[in-house]
């Protein structure tokens, strides 16, 4: 296209017909460009005395492939390579716009490809127009016309089309998109957002609570780096805390499996343990994001050092240290655990309020044991601060969840057992064999803990360690009937 454009107006009178036409033809040039354009590549050609050919450069410029601008500085002869010619599909996108089904189904028949790839500079393809001009009943034949693989395109800003529709708040279109696509809603934008966390930025509870429950759980994990995105979630709907996804996962479950989320699953030297105590992390009382004292931006801290330290060899020495020693790693550490204590608050405050069977539909008596065998104490202390009677829930198999902690030598949850003034009446209990928890503490070890332990003298003397510490706190009756 640009080699038919004129780069600037003929020399000649503006009353001529040789100029009315030029400017005919830049006009409608320049407006076919416009309509192809997204809100960012109109920044870029925004000037009141642009032309077309003005115009389409600075988009070629800006949007053109990485690769060809790195060959170019490298040889500047280098031809430059034709782009996709978006003024062709200006009709289609026109009848996008105006809703105009006939005229683009019309096009469609002559230019398939148009359902396959971006129609405007901003990469938007035909799916993200009709979702942009608010057009559903064209979305929707869109969507029996298109390819999986098609919706999963993204425009130049990583959007697919579900994510825009997540602006609108249309639950109903959402189920269109994602029944034909499943995998969109696990597509992230170029700013790491998901489309339930988009929902949830635009303030739309309803677009969010549908996108949760059908958004992998393994997408809602703190591995995934979303805990602001889950608090903002829980903060404005707390009720989701406890609500089964379509996997039947909830987030009580997913927190009791996570021992590496909390304070008590993290393993310390000496120094690592002193700069996590000296790491302050705090939440933001207007949002849950989190704010970090020690800077996590690099130019503000690079500023401050030079306040201090003029030596640039002295500064190099500084970041190598903190690299060394790992501070870094330490404080996204701590981030995670004040994260997830606070996810474990809201849970917790959710507990409070159910009976037994919602509990059980919540799967919340199904965490705590997950908690007691993986050795999270911090779920074990809020969940029970919530509702004291998950105490004396029984698992399958009779026991409490201490004979859990038992079973699988978990000392940190097992310990909480001495705080509680019903200590002697957990300590006695039976589970449906009628074994104590002399007994489990008499079982071998699982593998992978007694793997933890080098030396097969050393293993049995931890062994031996956690019979006499269980048969401690065993009422002397019991005791005294355990078989050897």
């Amino acid at each position: 296209m640009g080699s038919r454009l004129e780069d600037q107006s003929p020399g000649c009178d503006i009353d001529t017909a040789e100029f009315k036409w030029w400017r005919r033809k830049n006009a409608a040039a320049l407006h076919a460009i416009h309509m192809s354009c997204g809100s960012e590549a109109l920044s870029v050609i925004m000037e009141n005395d642009i032309t077309a050919k003005k115009a389409w450069d600075a988009l070629y410029t800006k949007y053109r492939p990485m690769v060809t601008r790195l060959e170019l500085e490298e040889d500047k002869s280098a031809d430059i390579p034709d782009t996709k010619d978006y003024v062709q599909y200006a009709r289609f996108y026109k009848a996008l716009q105006i809703g105009n089904w006939e005229a683009a189904k019309k096009f469609i028949n002559t230019h398939p490809d148009a359902l396959s790839g971006g129609i405007a500079f901003s990469g938007k393809t035909a799916l993200h127009a009709a979702v942009e001009f608010g057009h559903f009943k064209i979305m929707k034949e869109l969507l029996e016309w298109m390819s999986e693989e098609a919706i999963e395109i993204r425009d130049n800003e990583g959007y697919t089309a579900l994510a825009i529709l997540t602006s609108s708040g249309t639950v109903e279109m959402a189920r269109w998109v994602i029944k034909k696509n499943k995998k969109v809603v696990t597509i992230a934008n170029n700013y790491n957002l998901i489309p339930v966390s988009l929902a949830i930025k635009y303030g739309h509870i309803e677009m969010a609570s549908y996108l949760y429950s059908v958004t992998p759980s393994e997408e809602l994990m703190p591995e995934k780096g979303i805990y602001d995105m889950a608090l903002d979630l829980l903060d404005k709907c707390p009720r989701l805390a406890i609500t089964p996804d379509k996997d039947d996962f909830t987030l009580v479950l997913g927190l009791a499996t996570l021992p590496s989320a909390f304070p008590s699953g993290s393993k310390l030297s000496f120094w690592q343990q002193w700069i996590y105590d000296w790491i302050q992390v705090k939440s933001s009382s207007s949002a849950h994001h989190i704010q970090l004292k020690i800077d996590e931006d690099d130019q503000r801290r690079e500023r401050d050092e030079n306040i201090i330290v003029h030596s640039s060899l002295l500064k190099r020495l500084i970041s190598d240290i903190h690299n060394f020693i790992g501070i870094k790693k330490i404080y996204k550490m701590k981030l995670v655990h004040e994260q997830s204590l606070e996810l474990l608050r809201i849970v917790c405050e959710q507990i409070e309020t159910l009976d037994a069977k919602q509990m059980s539909k919540s799967l919340v008596y199904e965490a705590i044991f997950r908690a007691a065998e993986r050795g999270i104490s911090e779920f074990i202390i809020e969940s029970t601060k919530a509702n004291p009677d998950l105490l004396w829930r029984r698992n399958n198999i009779g026991g409490n969840l201490f004979f859990s902690a038992i079973r699988f030598r978990q000392a940190k949850v097992f310990s909480l057992v001495y705080g509680l003034a019903i200590k002697d009446a957990l300590a006695s209990a039976l589970d449906s064999s009628n074994n104590n928890m002399l007994h489990v503490a008499g079982e071998l070890a699982p593998f992978t803990e007694l793997n933890r332990i080098s030396g097969a003298a050393l293993q049995m003397q931890r062994e031996l360690q956690w019979f006499k510490e269980v048969e401690s706190i065993v009422p002397t009756l019991y005791a005294r009937g355990f078989k050897h």
